[in-house]
């Protein structure tokens, strides 16, 4: 899933549209259940133009000013080799096709060879506001790792939505389900970060992980009101090139 998030102070009437540019060498589904509206309400339709390198999403009810967000269903390249690079742009449309905001010049994730993996489902244990509750994430690893020169995955690093709190203190705090981690020996477990769980692997034994699903279940803080940024991020991270937060993990 590619999800896009923005903030904007315009409201914009029904009718109003949000255009997205992209790499025209990524391929975009938006139709149906390839797009899931997180934030945005009401009917949304999606006009994708592939050729352009762009898709306009139209709303049937009005947006009002504040976070947005939504997810589209997204394959990269091999290579993103577009002559304007890997640069996202997101504009918002009025219904009388008047740009009232945008952002320009995002720059996307690296396109990472050598590995095919696809998210698994969230599952909640509960979901009352203010309450603790257990989530579980994973993803499934659909083929091997290339013998030669296979990709360095040093970490794994779950991301809570803003204003959710993991509540891990402790190695018995988290459940790892299907297929065993190559966690690394010692200390294999950081949660500094009250919104990240952060899973150390041993890079060695990685380069021979297993074909499958792999899960983990934790606890976390629900807030009183859930945010409109309302997604989970599992992210496979290389070597971290240098001392504090690992950059590969963004």
């Amino acid at each position: 899933q590619l999800s896009v998030t923005f903030f904007t102070g315009e409201k914009v009437s029904a009718g109003g549209k949000i255009r997205v540019f992209y790499p025209r060498s990524v391929v975009i589904m938006c139709d149906g259940d390839f797009l899931r509206k997180v934030a945005l309400e009401g009917d949304i339709t999606c006009n994708n133009q592939p050729r352009q390198g762009l898709f306009d999403l139209v709303m049937a009810r009005p947006m009002p000013p504040g976070q947005q967000a939504f997810t589209v269903t997204a394959t990269p390249p091999d290579a993103i080799d577009d002559a304007g690079g890997n640069i996202f742009r997101v504009l918002v449309y009025t219904p009388e096709s008047k740009v009232v905001d945008a952002a320009m010049d995002v720059k996307g994730n690296k396109v990472q060879h050598g590995i095919t993996v696809k998210a698994l489902e969230l599952i909640w244990s509960a979901s009352q506001p203010g309450r603790p509750t257990l989530v579980n994430v994973g993803f499934e690893l659909l083929e091997e790792l290339p013998a030669k020169n296979p990709p360095v995955v040093s970490e794994i690093v779950v991301t809570v939505p803003p204003t959710m709190e993991q509540t891990v203190t402790r190695a018995s705090h988290l459940e790892v389900l299907g297929l065993p981690f190559p966690f690394r020996e010692g200390t294999w477990l950081d949660v500094k970060t009250p919104r990240q769980v952060k899973l150390l692997l041993d890079e060695k034994k990685v380069e021979t992980l297993e074909v499958g699903k792999y899960r983990v279940a934790f606890p976390i803080l629900l807030p009183t009101r859930m945010p409109k940024y309302n997604i989970f991020h599992v992210s496979l991270c290389e070597r971290n090139p240098i001392a504090g937060d690992n950059s590969t993990c963004s």
